[in-house]
């Protein structure tokens, strides 16, 4: 009988080890996000100089996706300049619906809602303008708290790249009504503080991050509304001047110009040439038959 109570004691105190183990595992994600918030509301309070993007800000420690939960803001009328900023997203997304992976309080997941007052033919250029503001105001940033430099281009249509890697991605949805654009979510994420040992398996050879490549931490705070500020006078300037040179602008920072290049789209993959990208941020591309194309939507997956 004595033996038989030691067995059954065994048993049980074996899945309590475990459990307790997976609260202390939990235990540790959570006080990661609680650090991570408590000092950077002061921060970004004290900090953040802009007068319209940011003012209205939801800083939140977990959600599903940050543009999930700004488009249900933005379908309940909040103002332009509102932004949504998370600590750590269980379903982030990216083109195509692919998963986008970040570990909790390293990164900078935030999306943006903007009510441009242009047409929705313009939305693509959108894109490609918050592309290049990202890149030169990451490039400031890193000069400004003493980073070494690093070599950032910008792949088609939209994502900041460190040679092959992805350094950030930005994914923008639009709010319609009718044809007429009401709001536009900028899904932005940047890897800053990301490990390789944090990543999955099946990004650590495609992905990148500050610390990775200068070997130094990133103040998510600080880069937050240093980004934020740059934001607010770039789209300023846009606004005024209808996105006429984005287009331009984007190329000079743009790897993939004269490649031969390999498309995906929802229809399928096709080989071609990267010739150009139009005003409107088409590509333009020349298919090995040697016809021009022009593509809306799509991604390059090498090049």
């Amino acid at each position: 009988m004595g033996h038989y109570i030691q067995q059954n004691a065994a048993s049980i105190f074996v899945p309590l080890r475990l459990v307790i183990c997976l609260i202390y595992i939990k235990l540790l994600f959570y006080l990661k996000l609680i650090r991570f918030f408590m000092l950077d509301r002061k921060k970004i309070a004290r900090h953040l100089k802009t007068t319209l993007f940011g003012r209205n800000l939801f800083l939140l420690e977990e959600i599903d996706s940050t543009n999930k939960y700004a488009m249900q803001l933005a379908r309940d009328g909040v103002p332009e300049g509102t932004v949504v900023c998370a600590a750590f997203q269980t379903a982030g997304r990216g083109r195509f619906e692919r998963n986008w992976y970040a570990s909790p309080g390293e990164n900078l997941l935030i999306s943006v809602i903007v009510r441009p007052k242009q047409n929705i033919e313009l939305v693509q250029r959108i894109t490609l303008a918050v592309s290049v503001i990202l890149l030169e105001s990451t490039r400031d940033f890193l000069k400004k708290y003493g980073y070494e430099p690093l070599d950032m281009r910008l792949k088609w249509p939209n994502d900041l790249m460190v040679g092959s890697k992805k350094l950030a991605g930005i994914l923008t949805e639009s709010l319609l009504k009718g044809k007429a654009v009401e709001a536009l979510v900028i899904g932005i994420g940047i890897n800053l503080n990301f490990q390789r040992d944090n990543m999955p398996q099946e990004i650590r050879d495609t992905a990148t991050s500050i610390r990775i490549e200068t070997g130094k931490h990133v103040d998510v705070s600080r880069f937050f509304t240093h980004f934020l500020y740059d934001f607010e006078q770039a789209y300023e300037r846009l606004e005024r001047t209808d996105y006429a040179d984005v287009a331009e602008h984007w190329k000079k920072y743009n790897q993939q110009l004269g490649q031969d290049i390999l498309i995906r789209t929802m229809q399928g993959e096709e080989r071609g040439r990267f010739m150009d990208v139009n005003a409107e941020g088409h590509l333009i591309y020349e298919d090995e038959a040697g016809n021009r194309k022009e593509l809306l939507a799509g991604e390059i997956i090498n090049g």
